[in-house]
């Protein structure tokens, strides 16, 4: 069908911008900021792929509706490009959380509008996958033997659950409002 797959480093995003994509796949979302997400990543999706090919249905379309043949509710409905993000959970005040909140609260509110952006979310705890399946559950057991089933790291990798700050000596809110964020100044390169 044409398509291509290829991966993208990321870094700083900065020397990506003008790329171009139908479908973009975000690996590790919670390591990725929101400056880079949104002001880099997001506006790969701005082109319609399949402009050609859907306005010449539309026009197709809109004359068979003058003509009685076809009625609105009827039009072919195009694929939307894709933004999808794959992740353990974070912390509650990463933005892998706000992002999260923010789609299931439009799942939530939103009447669905044909043409409109449609949203997927998932949680999906290890105890929750098949017995057998792809999913190789060495690491959890042993992180289990040792003892670490209820601890934050192992409540946010392994059962997606997103925490709050957690019982670390130094308080991660903390470090993480310390740090310079992407995009932003003082940068050394």
């Amino acid at each position: 069908n044409g398509s291509s797959i290829f991966g993208l480093p990321l870094s700083k995003g900065e020397g990506l911008r003008g790329t171009r994509a139908s479908v973009l796949l975000v690996d590790e979302g919670l390591l990725i900021s929101k400056e880079i997400q949104e002001s880099i990543l997001r506006p790969f999706l701005m082109v319609n792929q399949q402009y050609e090919e859907e306005k010449q249905y539309k026009d197709a379309e809109d004359i068979l509706i003058k003509q009685g043949v076809l009625e609105e509710k009827d039009r072919i409905s195009f694929s939307r490009n894709k933004y999808l993000v794959f992740s353990s959970a974070s912390y509650q005040f990463q933005y892998l959380y706000e992002l999260y909140k923010s789609w299931i609260q439009i799942i939530k509110e939103k009447e669905h509008i044909p043409g409109d952006p449609t949203y997927f979310v998932a949680r999906i705890s290890y105890q929750a996958m098949p017995k057998v399946s792809f999913l190789d559950t060495t690491q959890i057991e042993t992180a289990i033997a040792a003892g670490q089933e209820h601890t934050d790291h192992f409540q946010r990798e392994y059962m997606a659950q997103f925490s709050t700050e957690g019982a670390s000596y130094f308080n991660p809110r903390k470090m993480h409002e310390c740090i310079v964020k992407d995009l932003e100044h003082p940068v050394v390169q």
